[in-house]
């Protein structure tokens, strides 16, 4: 069969299935100007970048928001991150070196420790009162070594033979003396000032030991937290050595 041709009834001769334009589209308001300046095709006005339109495509560097989305103000509020350290790291020691001195300086500090445990005990007031019979002495001056008979106030007990310090000690004199317990290993005899000395002395050293064994064992050189804990660590080692010499002096 042939092709039929269907004819417009008001436009004889053309065919339906082709778009036209409108009859007034010439008519309307001429939407470019100069330049091909787009218009606003409702007021015949130059068209312009209306907030909340969009001509085109936007990319983030155009846009300009009047409140500051989470992701600007968390940049602003977020502080700047610490820089590390970029000074030079020292070699730890080596265990060679720091640990027979770490083990030489904590028997210093046991020693003070003890040197010092009953004259704290006799300076905080715990002591047994009573009366010393100077029965010798040898030296004179600092290395002058006396010993006598202790008796407690109370006649609980006795002690003989027992070493005197502090005061004028002489053979044959009794003197007021204080002691920690009958199995302490000194009478004292001096003020209270003395007893200062020879507690606050010891405890100073105890703590200069401390000092020493973070330095030779290489705390110090360490970083951040696991510099204060080495150090710390360091000087608690002699303390808790003093606490329990002190506990057993009582």
């Amino acid at each position: 069969m042939g092709d039929v041709t269907v004819q417009d009834a008001d436009n004889p001769g053309t065919d339906p299935r082709v778009d036209r334009a409108p009859a007034d589209a010439g008519t309307g308001p001429d939407t470019t100007g100069p330049d091909d300046e787009t218009r606003d095709p409702e007021t015949g006005l130059p068209d312009v970048y209306r907030p909340g339109e969009t001509t085109g495509p936007l990319t983030e560097e155009h846009e300009f928001p009047l409140w500051p989305d989470g992701r600007s103000r968390a940049a602003t509020l977020t502080p700047p991150r610490p820089q590390a350290p970029t000074g030079p790291v020292r070699d730890p020691r080596r265990p060679g070196v720091g640990l027979p001195l770490l083990v030489v300086f904590a028997l210093f500090a046991a020693f003070f420790a003890w040197v010092g445990a009953e004259p704290f005990w006799l300076a905080v007031g715990h002591a047994d009162r009573g009366t010393v019979a100077v029965t010798r002495c040898t030296g004179g001056g600092v290395a002058k070594r006396c010993v006598g008979d202790f008796t407690a106030a109370d006649g609980r007990y006795r002690v003989r033979t027992v070493p005197v310090s502090g005061g004028d000690a002489r053979p044959g004199a009794r003197l007021a003396a204080r002691m920690v317990s009958s199995s302490a290993r000194q009478a004292y005899v001096g003020d209270s000032l003395g007893l200062l000395l020879r507690w606050a002395v010891p405890l100073a050293l105890v703590l200069l030991l401390g000092l020493l064994i973070a330095l030779v064992t290489g705390a110090g050189r360490l970083r951040g937290r696991h510099r204060a804990a080495a150090v710390t660590l360091s000087l608690a080692g002699p303390l808790v050595v003093a606490a329990g010499l002190l506990a057993a002096a009582w």
